[in-house]
């Protein structure tokens, strides 16, 4: 994870972060109000991403009211994504670009700093999206990402 030399921070800028979450999953219906230790996933996201202290501002991009009021309570501003970029063959580029600008709109502000927070990664934590952010804000990056070790088995069914 970054962190900034000692006595120095990450340079003041506007970072928003936005939690793609649309509500016409057919694989996993709902998933994105599944609850995870008590709480639905775009929950978790939206409050680790406004306890991190780089981020300024936290946007949810959904086509769902359920997910846009358990967002909003949270925390989250709503940004409504038309049908267009909402069904099983739209891209999350499609849904950030559209939340970015919206949120550009609203406030009359550029932002310098956009992150692409995924709510189907319940173990997210705000020091991994700090991390992110100031690799970016701080070291001028142009991009950054979080991983996780995976020491796990894939299965597979061979082929006849």
């Amino acid at each position: 994870m970054y962190r900034p030399p000692a006595g120095q921070d990450v340079p003041a800028r506007r970072v928003l972060a936005v939690i793609p979450a649309r509500g016409g999953s057919k694989g996993v219906p709902a998933k994105n109000l599944a609850p995870v230790g008590g709480a639905p996933l775009v929950t978790r996201a939206v409050r680790e991403c406004r306890a991190a202290r780089h981020v300024t501002d936290v946007v949810v991009s959904t086509d769902d009211q359920a997910i846009a009021a358990a967002a909003r309570q949270a925390g989250a501003e709503i940004v409504m994504r038309p049908a267009a970029i909402a069904g099983d063959l739209a891209t999350s580029e499609a849904a950030v670009l559209h939340a970015m600008d919206a949120h550009e709109a609203l406030h009359g502000a550029a932002v310098d700093v956009v992150l692409l927070v995924q709510c189907t990664s319940p173990f997210l934590i705000r020091e991994d999206i700090d991390g992110v952010a100031g690799a970016v804000a701080g070291q001028g990056a142009d991009t950054a990402v979080t991983v996780a070790p995976f020491h796990g088995f894939i299965w597979r069914d061979a082929e006849p």
